[in-house]
């Protein structure tokens, strides 16, 4: 884990001028010495600016608020006896001078930004400094994983211009190991006086920091050595023990104060193949100064144990560590597979197929610190390699697993709207025991089961059951449809193979209680729009079953479960035309690379061959920007980040998702692809 600390997001930097003021007798010194009496009232002069390099960036959010904007500012001096309040709220413009008020004397000064109370509900509450540090009051949050931009920060006020020295004072609140031990810090005491070549400054803090979170190897489908072969599908991660709260200062918070599942992706297709970005409350957690650096392997919540034993691929003791503490962490889950072609006998694990889970404890340092701290940046990659188990692992890493002598290679199958495109998936079995791949009846269902003979799928599609999966370690599997589905097609299944409209929090909805059709045949644009957002599919789940006994005493036994999905291709309509006229687009890309010799009929090889009513093809300059406008991006599963082929008439070109192109020495050069399909003025495939 890389972190990068203390370039701050916001600073708030003051020339502090005393300006003439009118004094009664009972406030002049009339030894005639010049001297300014302590509690005199001044008026000074505050500048604020933004730095050229914060941390938490600014950042345009859906309402057009920017991350760490200021909307108010609020000023409450005290003097060094903590008392003497002195509340001021300037009217704020950036990049204007405020005038502020005070007292002469040693003062301690707070600028408090953002702040929900009024001026006089701060003199009214606050009228003591220690009030004011112990008691301002913790702050709720609506999206524990998106700051909302003017959320209340504070700083220290400090003589000169020394920005870091703010800073530091602000540090000094983490200097405690333990969570406990932390109290706020006071701001230092200044003495102010009428001299108007002082100046003051003072940095602020917004309550969250960045996270960047990165899985090189999303997914893992390969050949190892000694006819090895591993599957490892990631489908979902977690922010675990997110706070629902922040607050002025450093705080951990108790288990009714975090969210203990807070999703951050749903699937992999939500995930962007340069990583995600986050934003995290701070969570002070403390430091566990039993674990030294080197010890990685033993990070750990303050006050438990480790473990006996080590880090053991299959070691659960660990799973006590994540529960029943409010540390925040990243929990990475999927499907692992491990099989040794026909010879599952020779495995001496055999349970290889299963749940498995990542976690890492988010913090300054991989072995003992547990704070998450306030505008800060980290960088936190998952890189699964070989087996992908605990021995690839980097140490700070925890790895669990729940895994069987059975199972299929991936939980859920997605699939495009393509005809005979073939994605696979493997059986794993070291029971020894006959297993069967139960399937609905032909007829019943729009998806193939075929298997792979080593060379070439079967053309063999079985009915009812595929056997052949017995005591052979994994074996290859392939699934197809030979159906194009796309919006208004008429389409086969029943029951559980009939695409529907899912919807989040109720049940699903078919799209039609009439047809079988993908859509109406009436369709309207919000059909469109839920074909678009991905809630518009259909699923087939299929089983790994066996057998025990016989005769009337057979019983069946369900081992493991595969999820079929499909997707229609996705419509992404063409500025100022009719919503059902566009280009058709893959949302699944056929390979991870491709050459430039491979690209002569590549989507007609990729997608099937065409028939006389459409044709697959390489999408135009034009066409592709419209598929990277900010309006469908996000909607055509992760594009990469580097360059995608293109076709302008009969020439190849090289475009990436910013719209540079490439046009010249491509001969030697590689690029993914996203192929199309072409709808004509009328609204029908070309």
């Amino acid at each position: 884990m890389k972190v990068k600390n203390n370039i701050y997001k916001l600073f708030l930097f003051g020339w502090i001028t005393a300006l003439a003021v009118s004094c009664t007798d009972d406030y002049i010194d009339r030894k005639g010495e010049g001297a300014v009496k302590e509690g005199l009232p001044v008026i000074l002069t505050l500048n604020l600016s933004t730095p050229d390099a914060p941390v938490v960036e600014t950042k345009a959010i859906d309402d057009g608020k920017t991350f760490g904007e200021i909307n108010s500012v609020s000023i409450l001096s005290y003097n060094d006896k903590g008392e003497d309040l002195v509340v001021s709220c300037p009217d704020y413009a950036a990049g204007s001078p405020m005038k502020f008020e005070t007292r002469t004397g040693v003062r301690r000064t707070y600028v408090l930004v953002n702040s929900a109370y009024s001026k006089s509900e701060l003199e009214s509450n606050f009228q003591k400094e220690s009030d004011f540090l112990a008691n301002y009051g913790d702050i709720s949050v609506s999206d524990p994983l998106l700051p909302t931009g003017d959320e209340a920060m504070i700083g220290y006020l400090v003589e000169g211009n020394d920005f870091a020295k703010s800073s530091n004072y602000y540090q000094t609140n983490y200097s405690e190991n333990t969570p406990a031990d932390r109290q706020p810090v006071k701001a230092p005491g200044l003495t102010v006086t009428d001299n108007s070549t002082v100046s003051y400054c003072a940095s602020v803090y917004p309550p969250y920091s960045h996270v960047t979170f990165k899985i090189n190897n999303q997914c893992i489908n390969k050949e190892l050595e000694n006819d090895y072969k591993i599957t490892v599908v990631i489908d979902t991660i977690l922010v675990r023990n997110v706070p629902t709260k922040y607050s002025l200062f450093p705080k951990a918070w108790s288990n009714d104060e975090v969210v203990a599942d807070a999703k951050l992706v749903r699937s992999m297709n939500e995930l962007s193949l340069d990583g995600t970005e986050f934003y995290l409350y701070e969570n002070a957690q403390g430091v566990n100064s039993s674990v030294f650096e080197g010890q990685q392997d033993l990070k750990r919540p303050i006050g438990t144990a480790a473990p006996t034993g080590g880090n053991g691929y299959t070691l659960n003791e660990w799973e006590k560590l994540w529960q029943g503490n409010s540390c925040t962490y990243i929990e990475v889950s999927g499907k692992y597979a491990l099989g040794k072609k026909d010879a599952a006998a020779t495995i001496n694990d055999k349970k290889t197929v299963g749940t498995i889970k990542y976690r890492f404890f988010l913090g300054e340092n991989n072995y003992s610190s547990l704070d998450v701290k306030r505008n800060t940046k980290y960088i936190v990659s998952l890189n699964l390699s070989n087996k992908a188990g605990s021995d690839e692992i980097v140490a700070e890493w925890r790895v669990g697993a729940d895994l069987h002598e059975i199972g299929f290679s991936y939980r859920t199958v997605v699939m495009d709207g393509e005809q005979k495109k073939y994605y696979p998936f493997s059986v794993i079995n070291n029971s020894g025991a006959e297993v069967k791949i139960d399937v609905p009846t032909v007829g019943e269902s729009p998806f193939m089961i075929v298997p792979w003979d080593g060379s070439e799928w079967s053309e063999n599609y079985e009915s009812g059951s595929l056997s052949g999966v017995s005591n052979v370690g994994y074996k290859d599997f392939g699934i197809f449809t030979s159906e194009l589905a796309v919006a208004g097609a008429a389409l086969s299944g029943q029951g559980q193979s009939r695409f529907k409209y899912h919807q989040e929090g109720e049940n699903d909805v078919p799209l039609t209680s009439v047809s079988v059709n993908l859509l109406p045949t009436e369709y309207s644009n919000s059909h469109f729009d839920h074909i678009r957002e991905g809630s518009v599919y259909r699923e087939q789940v299929n089983r790994a079953v066996g057998y025990i006994g016989s005769g009337r005493d057979k019983k069946e036994i369900e081992y493991d479960r595969l999820v079929i999905r499909q997707f229609p291709l996705l419509l992404v309509p063409i500025s100022g035309v009719d919503a059902k006229k566009g280009p058709y687009v893959e949302r699944i890309e056929e390979k991870e690379i491709v050459n430039y010799s491979e690209l002569d009929n590549f989507c007609l090889k990729a997608n099937g061959n065409s028939s006389g009513t459409y044709t697959w093809r390489l999408p135009t300059s034009a066409e592709f920007k419209i598929m990277i406008d900010d309006k469908y991006k996000d909607l055509m599963f992760p594009l990469h980040s580097g360059y995608y082929w293109i076709m302008d008439g009969t020439t190849y070109k090289l475009i990436n998702t910013q719209g540079d192109e490439i046009s010249s020495s491509l001969s030697n050069m590689q690029g993914h692809v996203r192929c199309i399909m072409k709808m004509d003025n009328n609204g029908k495939l070309e």
